[in-house]
């Protein structure tokens, strides 16, 4: 972040919109794979701040606008950027540069959204896995604290995908991706391709975060999120029984 923050144009951190898309999955913030912390900085320094999460997420990929984007393999890092011997594509082709901009645009907004306040929350609980973590190398106290403060981290998260919005809508935005981009499939694929990109949301555990249920309710809501967009003919079922998506919009 410092090296962001010192070689950014002013212009971008003044008046441009700053989004960094990433996986902030609890066990490798403990691990040490991302510090959350560093994050913080760009609310400071940036008028237009975006932080999202999603897990699993791989991709190393740095768009400036519609005119240019970098596919590498370099990490967000001081290694990545500027010391460890890195390879990828710098493109400078405005409609595979519009593309890819798009392509990561539509995935984050997919994701949890962080504000500053969550952001801080989040890393409490990160600090203290990670402090836990450290101490928990038998079957000791700490191991417990560990996955306590995983737990709390997650709900955190958990909280940043819906924003005060009901759990289906994040799937029916989920649905919609899904189907425009592998096609039509049937309710079994597609609850499998949503659990693919919301572990958060569908691991199965009877999980209840502020008065509304997640985790083993999961397929339930996506259910609803199908139901709310057929009635608004963003999709429809054909007598395969596949899924299909009816438009761009939505």
């Amino acid at each position: 972040m410092d090296y962001l923050v010192k070689h950014a144009a002013p212009r971008v951190l003044k008046r441009g919109q700053v989004t960094i898309l990433t996986d902030l999955s609890p066990e490798h913030t403990a691990q040490g794979s991302t510090d959350p912390e560093a994050l913080s900085r760009l609310y400071d320094h940036s008028a237009s701040f975006r932080l999202v999460h999603l897990p699993r997420l791989h991709s190393k990929v740095y768009v400036a606008d519609d005119q240019q984007a970098i596919v590498t393999s370099g990490n967000l890092t001081a290694g990545g950027l500027r010391l460890n011997y890195e390879y990828g594509l710098h493109l400078l082709n405005a409609q595979l540069a519009a593309e890819v901009r798009r392509d990561v645009l539509d995935y984050a907004a997919l994701g949890a959204s962080l504000d500053l306040t969550t952001l801080n929350e989040f890393c409490a609980h990160a600090r203290k896995a990670k402090d836990a973590l450290a101490e928990a190398t038998t079957p000791t106290p700490a191991q417990e604290r560990f996955r306590e403060a995983v737990r709390q981290a997650k709900d955190v998260l958990v909280r940043g995908y819906t924003s005060g919005e009901p759990i289906h809508t994040v799937f029916e935005r989920t649905v919609l991706y899904v189907l425009r981009r592998e096609g039509p499939m049937t309710t079994t694929d597609l609850h499998e391709h949503v659990r693919q990109i919301h572990p958060d949301l569908c691991d199965d555990e009877n999980r209840i975060i502020d008065g509304e249920n997640f985790g083993r309710k999961w397929k339930h809501a996506v259910r609803t999120a199908q139901q709310h967009l057929k009635r608004r003919d963003a999709i429809r079922r054909s007598e395969d029984g596949r899924w299909h998506p009816l438009s761009s919009n939505g």
